[in-house]
């Protein structure tokens, strides 16, 4: 079965000449086979007339969207080394001001990754709830908003001052714990091609953001002071704050709440964005393509056996011809189970423990 054409192939394994073999079989005839086909023909349509997200990010191909989202994602990589860079400026100059001891010094630092590792518990749900970009978008308002009540005036003694900075670098270390969620929404846009080279080169931002950081130090902490240096490293969350509006949010996460009308205006205005046409059809997910693709499957096998059954030919073989591929039916069915062969088990097994 064909499921471009929609036609259903017979082979004969005998040496019959081909002008001696049945033309139509039993009583049914060419009638039974037109209502077969047709049949087969409207579940070819089905599986012809929609694609999934990743089809779709494929034949977007890498454009001015992907160059968007890699600035958006890397200044929040960006934003993120610098408020880690702020851990070895900070902690000697506040050490010097309140006379703190080496213990208090080193809570600063605490403080911040003890936040990362409880914020990294929860970061992934809120974003499987509420998608990628509200997630994204959260993370740089909290983290703005505790970096500029870091800086704040407060009276400037070890009693008061040092709990405030506690607290405040506790906070930016939760909302930073999700910063890493750019990592998921920046390949769900990615073509395979273009996937792994760009997630690596992400890091660029990171030591762009560690430069950036000790540079400024240099500039502003001798003349200002540390507070307008805290206030000054929230610059880069303000850009994100600002290119977020022009971002949409994951199409993937679409999909997965049911919602395919949003996914489908999301890759329309990739689309637009990289000058591509809209894709026509349907979006689905790959479960419900695969379920199509069975049904298609399924529907040639039964006509085929239909075929063979009124014929009297008795040496035949039903061969099934799905995405172009000439595979026997029988071959492809641990695809269409989703099975997977013992290579990729044990390829997944290393990468894991890799």
């Amino acid at each position: 079965f064909n499921y471009l054409s929609g036609t259903v192939h017979i082979h004969y394994m005998d040496d019959k000449p081909a002008k001696d073999r049945p033309t139509t079989y039993g009583s049914a005839g060419v009638e039974e086979e037109e209502v077969a086909a047709a049949k087969d023909a409207d579940a070819v349509k089905d599986v012809r007339d929609v694609f999934t997200i990743d089809e779709a990010v494929e034949k977007l191909g890498f454009g001015f969207f992907q160059i968007l989202i890699t600035i958006f994602c890397g200044l929040v990589w960006l934003a993120d080394a610098m408020e880690l860079m702020i851990l070895s400026v900070l902690s000697p100059l506040v050490k010097c001001d309140w006379n703190l001891s080496a213990s208090d010094e080193a809570n600063i630092t605490t403080v911040v990754f003890l936040g990362f590792l409880i914020g990294a518990l929860f970061w992934g749900t809120i974003s499987d709830m509420f998608g990628r970009r509200t997630s994204l978008g959260l993370c740089a308002v909290l983290i703005l908003v505790f970096g500029l009540l870091s800086a704040a005036p407060v009276p400037n003694t070890k009693q008061f001052g040092y709990p405030w900075l506690l607290v405040c670098r506790f906070g930016v270390g939760i909302a930073a714990g999700g910063s890493t969620q750019s990592v998921t929404y920046y390949s769900e846009f990615l073509p395979k091609k273009a996937r792994g080279l760009c997630i690596v080169l992400l890091d660029l931002y990171w030591g762009l953001g560690s430069v950036f950081g000790s540079l400024l130090a240099l500039a502003v902490v001798e003349r200002l002071g540390w507070r307008w240096y805290l206030a000054m490293t929230t610059i880069p969350l303000a850009l994100v704050l600002f290119f977020l509006p022009f971002v949409p949010e994951s199409a993937r996460f679409y999909m997965i709440q049911g919602k395919g009308a949003q996914a489908k205006k999301v890759m329309d205005k990739v689309a637009w964005f990289n000058r591509k046409k809209p894709l026509e059809g349907k979006l689905v997910t790959q479960e419900e393509k695969e379920q199509m693709i069975k049904n298609a499957a399924t529907a040639a096998g039964s006509t085929a056996v239909a075929s063979q059954s009124n014929s009297p030919m008795l040496h035949t073989r039903n061969e099934v011809h799905l995405n172009g591929s000439h595979e026997d039916s029988m071959d492809k069915e641990p695809l269409l189970r989703g099975g997977v062969d013992g290579g990729d088990k044990v390829r997944s097994a290393l990468i894991w423990a890799l």
